[in-house]
């Protein structure tokens, strides 16, 4: 089946529409309404990497709000609002800890409860904080890990080592004991 002009062109058009309407909801997932309900709490961390505007904010691996917006802040600090939904109690001496979904998945911000009586309150700070893991780092940590295990056991291998006491208190071993194969037999 082969499309004329007229075909290919809508068939252009149509692809482009469908393109548009693809790009404006994925930009538009990370907008939030300024009448959102829930109240915002403030986190600082020096390393945000593929964290973004939208992104789902976990409290016991269940969603309870959103990255409301991210800018950077003198001394470099990646400044986030988090927007909670209401109902929810976060205890003063929690953390706030980026993790990824899955290994390459994407980045998310868990919020791990401390024990304190008193909760924060609508534009508080999380004072606690982890940044984002990034996977070439940890390859990196890895690898300088294994090179470091390898050659302290290149190291030990090498070094002479002074005889145990088993070693020197044990009787000799005896040879092995053939049988003896004689001319009349």
């Amino acid at each position: 089946m082969h499309f004329g002009e007229r075909e290919d062109i809508g068939l252009g058009a149509l692809t482009c529409l469908i393109g548009a309407l693809a790009l404006a909801y994925v930009h538009g997932r990370g907008v939030v309404p300024s009448d959102a309900g829930g109240y915002s709490l403030h986190a600082g961390f020096h390393r945000s990497d593929g964290l973004a505007e939208g992104a789902p904010v976990r409290l016991a691996g269940i969603n309870v709000g959103i990255v409301g917006s991210m800018a950077l802040r003198e001394g470099f600090l990646a400044h986030t609002v988090l927007r909670i939904d209401d109902g929810i109690r976060v205890p003063s001496d929690s953390a706030a800890v980026i993790h990824t979904d899955g290994l390459f998945g994407g980045k998310y911000i868990e919020i791990e409860p401390g024990g304190a009586a008193e909760n924060l309150n609508d534009g508080d700070s999380i004072a606690f904080t982890q940044d984002s893991l990034v996977v070439d780092d940890l390859l990196e940590r890895l690898v300088a890990m294994a090179k470091a295990q390898k050659a302290k056991c290149a190291e030990a291998l090498a070094a002479p080592r002074p005889p145990s006491e088993t070693e020197t208190t044990k009787p000799p071993v005896p040879g092995l004991l053939l049988p003896t194969v004689g001319k009349g037999d």
